[in-house]
């Protein structure tokens, strides 16, 4: 749910989520606290929230009527927007511009790995087997393209088997469920392609078929590990600061060695060379990591000046997570 979203999907989405009243959590990018509310009422112009708990996050958003990232579900899709504060009372409660666009909360359980180039699934339905290019997979489930002939291949429909080589000698074999089928556009082009989720699958089987992702997966990371730092949509660093301060900064640029931040007046301890003891990142809500940092350099960009920090010392896990929040 990304790039040019369709006003009406917005919209659509927004106006459940203040039919429902569902949570809301709202991050800020200057403070160190996310406070809770709900969602009230949706219109042309703007949100409306009850006001935040606790009552003193009231006079916080008041005071910094800025930017903020807001996060919510509805129809059990997480999503999150960027927003600013329009006004804020712990009475009247919060006004919040209309986000230009929403984007899913990813938080899938199993990872997902694109297919190797050419590589099929053979898809059995009685004597019918029909050989069809492989699009992605994971523990769980894959996704393949479809011809212009397969409309009985619609979400709901069982599949009776699934088929497709691992590598040489080993297949993976499994009944499957068609959970969707949509056009995918972009690195797909414009194909039309079936998810499906696998069903009933041996132990041993999904163990060969998660070490088989997995080191997919971790080939795909080194190469992304190579890449300079891009923006990430919903990354911020909580950084300790003197005095017990702690501050939230929204993340410009994010790779698997640095962040890039925006500095303020207020930050005149990140200076290049300066090691700062705690950070914790956090992508789209999601903690990733919490680690030392040092500030590398400083630079006046486009926008004001930037801090570029890298990080020290990450685990294992720590290193995946992080790999995870930066692939596309």
């Amino acid at each position: 749910m990304s790039g040019s979203q369709p006003p009406l999907v917005r919209d659509h989405l927004l106006r459940a989520a203040a039919d429902l009243g569902v949570p809301v959590q709202i991050y800020l990018e200057n403070a160190r606290e996310s406070f809770v509310t709900t969602m009230r009422d949706a219109d042309d112009e703007g949100l409306d929230l009850e006001p935040v708990r606790p009552i003193h996050g009231n006079l916080v958003l008041e005071r910094l009527l800025g930017a903020v990232r807001i996060e919510f579900t509805v129809a059990s899709l997480p999503v999150s927007a960027q927003v600013r504060v329009l006004s804020a009372s712990s009475k009247e409660g919060l006004r919040l511009s209309l986000p230009s666009r929403l984007l899913r909360v990813q938080r899938r359980r199993f990872y997902r790995v694109r297919a190797p180039e050419g590589m099929e699934v053979l898809v059995h339905q009685g004597d019918d087997v029909r050989a069809r290019t492989l699009v992605d997979v994971s523990g769980n489930g894959a996704a393949f393209r479809v011809h212009e002939g397969d409309v009985d291949l619609v979400p709901g429909a069982p599949l009776e088997m699934v088929q497709f080589a691992l590598d040489a000698g080993r297949w993976f074999i499994a009944a499957a469920t068609i959970r969707q089928r949509a056009s995918r556009s972009g690195v797909w082009k414009a194909d039309k392609v079936v998810g499906v989720e696998f069903e009933g699958v041996a132990s041993r089987d999904q163990e060969r078929l998660i070490a088989w992702v997995t080191e997919r997966e971790r080939a795909t990371l080194k190469v992304r590990a190579r890449e300079p730092a891009r923006p990430i949509d919903g990354a911020v660093l909580l950084l300790d600061g003197p005095g017990n301060r702690t501050r939230m900064r929204a993340v410009a640029a994010l790779g698997a060695r640095t962040a890039r931040v925006a500095v303020y007046d207020e930050d005149d301890d990140l200076v290049p060379g300066t090691r700062v003891e705690s950070v914790e990142l956090r992508v789209a809500g999601k903690a990733i990591f919490r680690a030392a940092m040092t500030v590398e350099r400083l630079e006046g960009l486009d926008g004001g000046a930037f801090a570029t920090l890298g990080f020290e010392a990450l685990g294992a896990d720590e290193r995946l997570r992080l790999m995870r929040a930066i692939s596309p």
